[in-house]
């Protein structure tokens, strides 16, 4: 049997832990209802502010109901990866190879369907007035100053 080196073992327990804590703050998005309404690029605030043409809001009611699906499969998803891990990590000897591969399916879904969401998001983007763009310009810019300004108050100290 290969003796697994620590950096393999550590990226492991660390994607382990960082994946209860994104099930945890996913189940609480979920009981909020604060990321898609108040944080996401399809707000509430967002869609007042686009003024949109009946065409354009079907398009965007179904980018919304696309995007919680989305979301409630990813969640669907990590659970059971955190089943698949916890069944591993309770046996004497965790086939450390299985959930590195459980790990990689999960991940390689959750990355098609978010390149999927994005380019149905570019397509909606593409449908707007330049006006319309810019307003959705400006939030994107707005949320991207809040996330700096997030991780600048969040960074590992020394």
């Amino acid at each position: 049997m290969r003796i697994l080196s620590f950096k393999f073992l550590a990226a492991i327990l660390a994607t382990f832990a960082a994946l209860q804590t994104g099930i945890v703050a996913a189940n609480n998005d979920q009981l909020t209802g604060v990321h898609s309404e108040h944080h996401g690029l399809l707000s509430q605030h967002l869609h007042q502010k686009l003024n949109l043409t009946p065409e354009l809001e079907t398009q965007w009611q179904q980018l919304k109901e696309q995007q919680v699906a989305m979301r409630n499969s990813m969640r669907e998803s990590h659970r059971h990866l955190r089943t698949e891990i916890d069944t591993e990590m309770v046996k004497p000897q965790p086939d450390l190879a299985a959930i590195d591969n459980a790990m990689n399916i999960a991940h390689e879904a959750n990355y098609a369907a978010h390149k999927g969401f994005r380019q149905k998001m570019l397509a909606f983007y593409s449908a707007l007035t330049p006006e319309r763009q810019a307003v959705v310009i400006n939030a994107l810019k707005a949320k991207h100053r809040h996330a700096n300004k997030w991780r600048k108050g969040h960074q590992f100290r020394e």
